[in-house]
């Protein structure tokens, strides 16, 4: 029987172990793993032993046995009572957070017979800031944000969550990812509201993610590396917050992907398919990496068999699960809930070059100049994530959501992590390490600027990778992001239509969105202007009351819905907003409307709203 690698690794790592010495056994135990220390003195690629399937089916029982509880009230529809109020609802909460500081205590456990003390506590307080720090950012730039006005996102959200609860078909492709919804609603069993019940379970799976980064970083790099490869997701986390509204899918399935890196790596096959299998259920963009499986790991033991399993299972669960939500019937707007006219439109809308370039294109440079020293198995998902995650988002999903392409940036933050601890860390490398290393080290001299040392690095990366991640790719979505930041954008318009000012008024009622409206209440009026030829905003919106001028509106509003309706990247500030006291108006019904003034001429507003103004008698009083 092998040594267990992953013991000798952490043995052998002087920044693990905290000792610069080596013992003799460990490093015979590390060398049968067939690893080495590579040139800058960091544990090289290698393979983590199998451990016996005796232990894993416990594991899998357990895993399938929580899958199939979570699952339950999706699959029965039951619906969430009302929260707690007052001072209950802190215990159930509580006990939330007792999960999350026992996922702590975990990590701690686990990593402590590893590593030495310090740097077990360290690594759990990177992991929990990391994840306080990427959520409190969500909170504020998504959750507490509107895209679909007059509803904060957070609405949008409740009400999301119950439509997939109950299997809807009006919020597809929500429907078919109903397993994190379900877990959230098990927390509002418990008498959690589901703002409370949506943060804890982002920090319970938040946590989970952060470390499984970790776990899967050290399997290519040491301690350091690790750190900065979790570091670097969370520096680029923010951009994927960008055009969405906030669905509970993301946290799982990007936990879902790392878990299936990792599983990949350490040749786990049953815990493979289960994670691609179960993470289908949050997302189903994991399911790619069965092909990835089929591709590119043809010597494991069984390959053929296995690879069919994972290809028929995966899409016998793709399909079954919409199936079961459509109830049998399905043609291709209800895959993912896109026309094939989408694609034509996606590609068009301008928005998505910069969120792009800054997720899939930001660590880049990383991996080519590492590319020789960069693991296969780490060049082998960059290479095949790249196209699969912008095909799959071109084809049914958004290119501007560049949460889509977070996955990839988990294999470049690693492999950022290998090239920079290479790089910048030859402190620990130990003698007897150096007397191992047999292989042959390319020269690189020594320079003393960075400026120089920069161009001695590019001279020895391969041209292929240099032309393919930082010439070709980037130039051509530079050219579109400065294309359509600086206006000179190109949209289809009927042949002879001339260029006109477009829009709506959407609502005008109370605060709350009722067309009836109190003399002692605001009247709040929205809707959104745009010019055909220019784009958003117009020079100016006025807004009537039977038909007299109330007021200009004030313009700029961020319209999402509108911007993806029209594939118009220039529509996406068209949004105006209007407010003034009704007990200026009489009581009764009123007609308000709006003209919107433009380059492109004058033109009044489609949708008129009438709202009925009711004498207040309780002086203000509700």
């Amino acid at each position: 029987m092998r040594p267990d690698c992953g013991a000798a690794f952490q043995a052998a790592d002087p920044l693990s172990s905290g000792s610069s010495r080596l013992k003799a056994g460990r490093i015979s135990d590390a060398l049968h793993c067939d690893s080495r220390w590579d040139a800058a003195g960091k544990w090289g690629v290698h393979p983590v032993t199998k451990r016996g399937s005796t232990r894993r089916w416990p594991i899998l029982i357990l895993v399938w046995s929580l899958t199939a509880i979570a699952v339950l009230p999706a699959i029965f529809h039951w619906t969430a009572p009302p929260p707690y109020a007052g001072s209950d609802r802190y215990l159930p909460i509580g006990l939330g957070y007792c999960v999350a500081a026992a996922i702590c205590y975990g990590i701690y456990r686990a990593e402590s017979r590893r590593l030495i003390r310090s740097q077990a506590i360290l690594l759990v307080f990177v992991v929990f800031l990391l994840t306080g720090i990427t959520n409190n950012l969500h909170g504020f730039n998504v959750d507490q944000a509107t895209n679909y006005p007059p509803d904060p996102n957070r609405v949008w959200q409740n009400n999301l969550h119950n439509l997939v609860m109950r299997f809807s078909p009006e919020v597809l492709p929500h429907s078919y990812r109903f397993l994190p919804n379900s877990i959230v609603r098990w927390m509002q069993l418990a008498g959690i509201g589901f703002d409370s019940a949506r943060d804890l379970y982002r920090l319970i799976v938040g946590l989970l993610l952060f470390y499984s980064i970790y776990k899967y970083a050290r399997l290519y790099c040491n301690y350091t590396g690790a750190l900065i490869a979790m570091l670097s997701v969370t520096a680029i986390y923010p951009v994927s917050f960008e055009h969405y509204a906030g669905q509970l899918t993301d946290p799982l399935s990007h936990l879902s992907f790392v878990l299936a890196f990792i599983f990949l790596e350490t040749e786990e096959f049953a815990l493979l398919l289960s994670t691609l299998l179960i993470g289908s259920l949050a997302k189903e963009t994991v399911l790619a990496m069965a092909g990835y499986y089929l591709l590119f790991c043809r010597k494991e033991k069984n390959h053929p068999l296995k690879a069919a399993v994972l290809c028929l299972a995966g899409t016998a669960v793709y399909f079954g699960a919409r199936l079961f939500v459509l109830h049998g019937t399905m043609h291709y707007s209800q895959v993912s809930g896109m026309v094939l006219g989408h694609v034509w439109d996606n590609w068009h809308n301008l928005v998505w070059p910069e969120p792009f370039l800054l997720t899939a294109g930001a660590l880049l440079p990383f991996l080519a100049l590492g590319w020789k020293e960069t693991p296969l198995s780490l060049r082998r998902q960059a290479v095949f994530l790249l196209p699969v995650l912008f095909i799959s988002s071109l084809f049914f999903g958004w290119l501007s959501e560049a949460r889509n392409f977070m996955p990839l940036v988990f294999v470049l933050a690693v492999a950022a992590g290998v090239y920079l601890t290479r790089q910048f860390t030859d402190t620990f490398r130990p003698e007897a390490a150096r007397e191992t290393d047999t292989q042959p080290q390319p020269e690189i001299p020594v320079a003393k600027t960075w400026s120089r040392r920069i161009l001695v690095h590019m001279k020895t990366a391969p041209l292929k990778s240099w032309i393919l991640c930082l010439a070709v790719v980037p130039a051509l979505l530079l050219a579109l992001y400065l294309i359509e930041r600086s206006g000179i954008t190109v949209h289809r318009r009927a042949p002879g239509t001339p260029p006109t000012e477009i829009g709506s008024v959407d609502r005008a009622g109370d605060s709350k969105g009722a067309e009836t409206v109190s003399t002692a209440e605001i009247l709040y009026i929205l809707g959104w202007a745009a010019d055909t030829a220019k784009g958003a905003p117009v020079d100016r919106v006025m807004v009537d009351v039977d038909g007299i001028s109330a007021g200009a509106a004030t313009l700029g509003v961020v319209r999402r819905d509108v911007e993806n309706y029209y594939s118009r990247s220039d529509y996406f500030n068209c949004g105006w907003s209007f407010q003034m006291s009704a007990s200026k108006l009489s009581p009764g019904e009123h007609t308000v409307t709006a003209t919107a003034s433009g380059p492109s001429g004058t033109a009044q507003l489609g949708s008129s709203r009438t709202i009925t103004i009711r004498a207040d008698t309780d002086g203000g009083r509700k």
